[in-house]
């Protein structure tokens, strides 16, 4: 992968070459499970069977190097969900203060063609998500109310 710095890549080298046990420039389902309890880390049956089918993009079977590389290169879910969280704050964030308040929410309303609410139920959106009572929602606030939810 063109994108990754040669240190970088240099690491994942390093790191494919301990995994790769018997040394034939892939690996095995076998290896990387190895490798992994190695490094204290445990996927189920499953996960790591769905793991090599999407890393595996020749279907050999094995992961090659640069197989390897580009399945950990990818976003994992946790990362793909914080960047649609990020997003949804960003654009409920109207004046871009790093916060959502009741000015925001009015602003959004005014924008939008739907049911309005009231300036009652905006407050208690804000009441609700605002955990240090601020009265205000920093971006933590959202995330911890939106995965309470």
């Amino acid at each position: 992968m063109s994108d990754l710095k040669k240190a970088e890549r240099k690491k994942y080298k390093e790191m494919f070459k301990l995994f790769d046990v018997n040394g034939d420039g892939t690996l095995s389902v076998d290896e990387f499970r190895l490798a992994l309890d190695k490094i204290g880390y445990c996927l189920c049956e499953d996960y790591l069977q769905k793991f090599i089918a999407e890393a595996d993009t020749d279907n050999s079977g094995k992961i090659s190097f640069d197989e390897f590389i580009t399945a950990l290169s990818k976003p994992s879910p946790k990362e793909k969900r914080m960047a649609k969280l990020r997003r949804l704050f960003q654009g409920m964030d109207t004046d871009r203060s790093g916060y959502i308040t009741l000015k925001d929410l009015k602003a959004l309303a005014k924008k939008s063609d739907s049911e309005q609410m009231t300036e009652k139920e905006m407050k208690s959106v804000i009441e609700k998500m605002d955990v240090n009572g601020d009265k205000k929602v920093s971006f933590q606030e959202f995330v911890q109310s939106m995965s309470n939810e």
